[in-house]
This record gives C-alpha cells, structure tokens and sequence, in this order.
C-alpha cells in the first residue's frame, strides 16, 4: 500500500508530541511514542510494506502488529485529510 501526504500538511515536534496540521482546512492530529517513527517513514517512503521493515528493525516488533497499527494510522489521517492512499503509479485510491 501506498501512502502520499498531503501537500498542506506541516509536522511540528511540540514537546516530544509530533503534531500533524493541514493548513488548507485546519484539521490536526497529534502522535506521541511510535507515533512520529510511523509518520516519519510514511511521509519519507511513502510505503507502509517499506515502514514495516524499517520499524521491525528500530523496534524489534512483531511485523503483523507493527503493519496493522500503521494500517490504522493511515485510516485515521485519511479520515483527517491528512494522507490518501494511492495506486503504485501514484493515482488515488478509492477507498
């Protein structure tokens, strides 16, 4: 699966709380512990099966639990605005 970030997105590291905003609409999500490694991978790679191999390695952890937890990353910042998913040839995915 492939992720792309929106363009109006901007991160900020506020106090160890990485905080997630798009400028255009205003909607904000905030990620603490694993949080900002997921973002970090999906925004750099912009491929979950990618960040699933890099944080099974930073974190020694199951790679079913770590791609279902970004999996649910990903629904909640698409809900947000803040990601979509697209194809492999970076068109959009219905979802």
């Amino acid at each position: 699966m492939k992720v792309r970030v929106s363009d109006d997105v901007i991160a900020r590291d506020i106090g160890g709380e990485l905080v997630l905003m798009d400028v255009a609409s205003g909607n904000y999500f905030s990620l603490e512990g694993a949080g900002p490694a997921m973002w970090r991978e999906l925004a750099e790679h912009g491929s979950i099966d990618r960040a699933v191999e890099t944080l099974g390695r930073e974190f020694e952890a199951d790679p079913g639990e770590i791609r279902r937890d970004l999996e649910q990353l990903v629904e909640r910042l698409c809900a947000k605005g803040l990601v979509s998913i697209v194809s492999d040839d970076g068109g959009p995915v219905r979802r």
